[in-house]
């Protein structure tokens, strides 16, 4: 079953995305291929340089654990952190890695000044190839996406 994810008041509703995720769910095809063009336009005008202040959450090497990322994501926005950096190595090893980044690309567009995405090694195809997220990819979402998702950073 595939889900035509749309804005909501102008949000993604990640509550309606992680529902349809744990019940083994995909996201059309057309539908993602928007949301990584949408966020690759976000990150072309983003600053290589920040300023981070104390309220600031840091995530690192999540390598596909869709469900490690939902308790922390919820730990994070019960305290109310302001501002939210992933580290990279979104991918690989884990069974969720396409769950992870449409997760956090949704979570980037609704919230683009406050959540910032960083390329980690394992988003390159040298590491995709070799540790899973290309094989996983193209199995849910076909060569397309795979490959709009190499660009994305």
């Amino acid at each position: 079953m595939t889900l035509d994810l749309s804005k909501v008041n102008g949000h993604f509703d990640l509550k309606l995305l992680r529902e349809h995720f744990m019940k083994g769910g995909l996201v059309s095809e057309n539908t993602l291929s928007t949301l990584i063009e949408s966020a690759k336009i976000i990150f072309k005008t983003e600053k290589n340089v920040i300023n981070v202040n104390k309220n600031t959450s840091v995530f690192g090497d999540i390598h596909g654990q869709y469900f490690d990322l939902l308790s922390e994501l919820d730990e994070v926005f019960v305290n109310y952190y302001n501002n939210h950096i992933f580290l990279g190595d979104y991918v690989d090893r884990g069974e969720y890695s396409c769950e992870v980044l449409i997760t956090l690309l949704c979570l980037k567009m609704n919230n683009p000044n406050s959540v910032i995405m960083l390329r980690g090694n394992h988003e390159s195809d040298m590491m995709c190839s070799s540790y899973g997220f290309k094989s996983e990819c193209i199995w849910k979402y076909g060569d397309a996406i795979y490959n709009q998702f190499l660009l994305l950073f």
